[in-house]
């Protein structure tokens, strides 16, 4: 029963952020969409991260050798999608951080997202259900620059369209 209730609540999410992203497409949204969406990826991002898994026992809860995900990649192949999915995780940070009206510029999106992952990151250490691992903070990073050349991609493109659009009326 426990799988089913978090299915449906994973399925009402999605739907919802759907929902929330139709309405900033057709620019319906209001002030307060922006919020909701940042708020449920941080709610699904909290319980995916500090989740916790008995069938994973650590000896460490710290890693701060980034060179031991070369071992990784080499040895498991299932490390390759964690890989990716990490880098993939934060990519819509840069994007939803937008929404936050006093992170107005690069610099304070970054530190507010940088002290996001350290206390996710502590916090997996700290309540035991996975680990400090500089290697996932790198990772992240990563997916938040990605995340920025994706936002300046998509303002250049709607920038350019703008004069074109209003020129014709």
């Amino acid at each position: 029963m426990e799988s089913l209730n978090k299915n449906v609540l994973a399925f009402g999410i999605v739907v919802f952020t759907l929902y929330i992203l139709l309405k900033m497409v057709f620019k319906l949204q209001n002030k307060w969409d922006g919020y909701l969406l940042l708020l449920l990826y941080l709610f699904v991002l909290t319980i995916g991260l500090l989740r916790p898994d008995d069938s994973v026992s650590l000896e460490s809860y710290f890693n701060v050798n980034v060179m031991l995900i070369l071992e990784d990649l080499r040895i498991n192949e299932a490390s390759w999608s964690v890989l990716l999915i990490n880098l993939m995780l934060f990519t819509p940070m840069y994007f939803l951080l937008s929404f936050v009206p006093f992170l107005d510029d690069f610099l304070k999106r970054f530190i507010a997202f940088f002290t996001l992952i350290l206390v996710i990151e502590s916090l997996q250490s700290i309540l035991k259900v996975g680990m400090f691992d500089v290697t996932d903070l790198l990772l992240y990073i990563i997916g938040f620059f990605a995340g920025f050349g994706v936002y300046c991609c998509i303002k250049k493109v709607f920038r350019a369209q703008k004069p074109r659009n209003s020129s014709q009326f």
